[in-house]
């Protein structure tokens, strides 16, 4: 016959302790990681209302942590630590640079999807004026919302953008941009302004006639002659016959004698010039050296290249100004007649 074993109530007690107390350190290990776990979700999906909308920029370069510090900053989010690792964990991203308009108290999950629809397009209006030197347009460029002239003259300086008509002992693209206005986005930089222009400028070159070579002048040549022309002649009507004049002088091997290439070597674009001026030697003075100068000293307009393609049939060696309103020169053959025309324009108030 089998005794039943009768445990004795001190035992039971013992053992409902036992269980009690393994349930207690169970629980106090997990306590931790149930907070942690409850924090992170509320930090992922806040249970509150989003709030008022603010607007944030993403700056060129940054990353998922600097982007959720942005975040926190602005309490779209309650900690860029819990935004690192939601953006990790579920593979969001990645994030663009921008303005991007969110609101507050959103949370990570949210603000994720946002800024994976990427940032808010602002357009600004970038035009490059005909005539305008380099430094010109990296000043103005400086000038717009989150570009900078010191990035642009960076990368010009960097020698990766180059034009097809460009030798390949010259680094600057003086001249080879087109003057035009450009729609830039919020979202490009400073390399897509110097790839679209440059890129305008060799197309739309071609499309006017530039090719390899020309009546015995390079391209790159001949893109010169179009900047000496563009700050010569204000009349449109006068490009063609300066051009033949620049030409005429080129034959005979004649000194050009153009102010403007004076004051491009001195770093100016404009103004009277002084004897001092004319005798100062930079490569660019052409009161002192023959021929055609080492560069373009301009930006240039397509019909500046197109007088430079196809220059007036003339005898003409010289010019002065005329019309100080419209522009328009007088041209003359000898410096006999040259100097009965500044005469002229003396009488007339003009000069």
């Amino acid at each position: 016959m089998s005794r039943l074993k009768i445990e004795r109530p001190t035992e039971i007690l013992r053992v409902k302790r036992r269980k009690r107390a393994t349930l207690l350190v169970i629980s106090i290990l997990l306590l931790p990681f149930l907070l942690a776990g409850s924090w992170f979700y509320l930090q992922v999906k806040p249970i509150s209302s989003a709030g008022a909308k603010v607007k944030i920029v993403i700056e060129r370069g940054s990353g998922v942590s600097q982007i959720g510090q942005v975040l926190e900053k602005n309490g779209v989010i309650g900690s860029a630590n819990a935004f690192v690792l939601y953006s990790k964990s579920a593979r969001r991203g990645p994030y663009q640079a921008g303005t991007y308009e969110l609101h507050k108290n959103l949370g990570a999950r949210a603000a994720a999807i946002v800024l994976e629809k990427g940032p808010i397009i602002n357009y600004d209006k970038f035009t490059i004026i005909p005539g305008q030197r380099l430094v010109d347009v990296i000043e103005n460029v400086g000038k717009l919302p989150n570009f900078s002239s010191e990035r642009l003259r960076q990368e010009l300086d960097s020698g990766v953008y180059r034009s097809k008509f460009q030798p390949e002992e010259i680094n600057t693209l003086e001249g080879l941009l087109l003057p035009e206005t450009y729609s830039i986005s919020s979202s490009e930089t400073e390399k897509d302004i110097i790839r679209r222009s440059l890129q305008e400028f060799d197309a739309r070159a071609r499309a006017n006639g530039l090719e390899d070579e020309h009546n015995g002048f390079s391209a790159y040549e001949i893109i010169i002659i179009a900047s000496l022309i563009e700050k010569e002649a204000r009349y449109e009507g006068d490009k063609e016959l300066i051009a033949s004049v620049i030409y005429n002088r080129l034959k005979i091997d004649m000194l050009l004698q153009i102010d403007a290439t004076v004051l491009y070597g001195l770093g100016r674009s404009g103004g009277s010039l002084s004897i001092n001026n004319l005798q100062t030697d930079t490569p660019f003075n052409t009161y002192i050296h023959k021929g055609l100068v080492p560069t373009p000293i301009s930006m240039i307009s397509m019909s500046s290249l197109r007088a430079a393609l196809n220059p007036a049939q003339s005898n003409y060696l010289y010019y002065v100004l005329k019309n100080s309103e419209t522009g328009e020169h007088e041209f003359a053959q000898t410096y006999e007649q040259h100097l009965a025309n500044i005469e002229k324009a003396k009488s007339n108030g003009v000069l």
